[in-house]
């Protein structure tokens, strides 16, 4: 792997004792959450590690109810039953956030996965100034924590934001709707929480298509953890993530996988990155609905941001009556890479024309292209798949003996 394209393990600290211990505990978890439960054979032969070292460290996770024993099962062919190791974490709780210029979605799980609640609230953030948009997010943030159970304790809080995150996953370097540059979210919400008792907790702020491809490819189409995912979605306009090896994969500067502003075609239209023929330009949602001859341009524009669902739809329509112009923009848009969501049916057939030329080379005779369901609420159950990682990078400083 070329240096600093490094994918997204967590904290890092120096090298020592605590540091290793710190890792293998952290291994532990990751081939739970990839694996289901797993004997303790199954996971330290996953892990390298001795069976002696193993029992140690299932101890400890044991100890802060982060893993449990199962009940006995007994494997094939002699030999005593075993106990599988599971996740516990009920006394934990993580919280997952995604903010979107038309307001934020909420949902709480158990360090466990087993989700408390989840929540839409409608707000208008469309050009709001940068302490406005937070203020918005603290008040909402305020009143989603009064529903967390006393029994339970924040430990991890991951929020998707629409826009670019720098490469530690503090501070949102450019976002549009709220208009944050290089704004410390994550300093902010971790003083809202320590105002409200909640100390020590993780923060972490996260590209929302990002996330979205998280929860595709894990919990939707529930890839082996060694595969290489590269994820298209998106309402108002493109958005894209990869993953690799079942983590976000940032790059150097965080914005690797940003599939939207990839230049496909230098003498197309102008994109908002300020270059021509970026995919956005070329398969956005605004530009087919205007190329397509369904939308002026202006109203084009007011459709796809106040009503990106009728957008589609009209697109969609458009498809399914044949109507020229649409058809010959979309053949163009799946050559270039294809679009998302509900056209994807429509643009399968030019897709996996277009892959057929490359599958023929056999380093991609194993690519496959598939679409996912809608109406997923992704991003924000991908925050709670990053919040949880959170802690399983981190589980010593997160969580606690009880």
């Amino acid at each position: 792997m070329p240096a600093g394209l490094t994918l997204d393990t967590g904290l890092r600290r120096s090298g020592g004792s605590g540091d290793l211990r710190q890792g293998n505990l952290t291994q532990i978890l990751r081939y739970v959450r990839d694996h289901g439960a797993s004997s303790r054979h199954d996971i330290a032969h996953g892990c390298g590690l001795g069976i002696s070292t193993m029992t140690d460290l299932i101890g400890e996770l044991r100890a802060r109810r982060i893993v449990m024993e199962l009940d006995p099962i007994r494997r094939p062919g002699a030999g005593r039953p075993t106990r599988p190791i599971d996740f516990d974490g009920e006394p934990w709780c993580v919280l997952g956030v995604r903010v979107d210029l038309d307001g934020f979605e909420f949902a709480a799980a158990t360090l466990g996965g087993r989700e408390l609640w989840r929540d839409n609230v409608p707000a208008n953030l469309r050009g709001a100034a940068a302490d406005a948009g937070f203020a918005a997010l603290d008040g909402q943030l305020r009143a989603q924590l009064t529903r967390l159970p006393a029994n339970k304790r924040l430990i991890a809080v991951e929020i998707g934001v629409p826009g670019y995150i720098s490469i530690d996953r503090a501070t949102v370097c450019r976002s549009e709707s709220p208009e944050w540059q290089n704004f410390p979210l994550s300093a902010k919400v971790t003083a809202t929480l320590e105002a409200l008792g909640i100390a020590g907790a993780h923060v972490g702020i996260t590209n929302d298509s990002q996330l979205a491809a998280l929860h595709a490819v894990r919990n939707e189409l529930h890839l082996q953890p060694d595969t290489i995912a590269a994820y298209l979605g998106g309402r108002r306009s493109i958005g894209s993530g990869l993953i690799v090896g079942g983590e976000i994969f940032r790059g150097a500067g965080g914005g690797a996988g940003d599939f939207g502003h990839l230049n496909v075609d230098p003498s197309g239209p102008s994109c908002s990155c300020g270059r021509q023929g970026c995919l956005q330009s070329l398969i956005g949602p605004q530009n087919l609905l205007t190329v397509g001859e369904l939308q002026p341009r202006e109203a084009a524009a007011r459709l796809v941001d106040e009503r990106p669902e009728e957008a589609i739809r009209l697109i969609g329509e458009a498809i399914d009556e044949g109507q020229a112009a649409i058809l010959q923009v979309l053949k163009r848009a799946g050559a270039a890479l294809g679009y998302l969501g509900a056209l994807s049916p429509h643009l399968m057939d030019s897709i996996k024309e277009r892959i057929a030329h490359r599958v023929t080379i056999p380093a991609f005779t194993d690519t496959k292209i598939v679409a996912v369901e809608q109406d997923v609420p992704r991003v924000v159950r991908g925050a709670v798949l990053a919040a949880r990682d959170a802690c399983f990078y981190d589980p010593l400083h997160l969580t606690r003996p009880i």
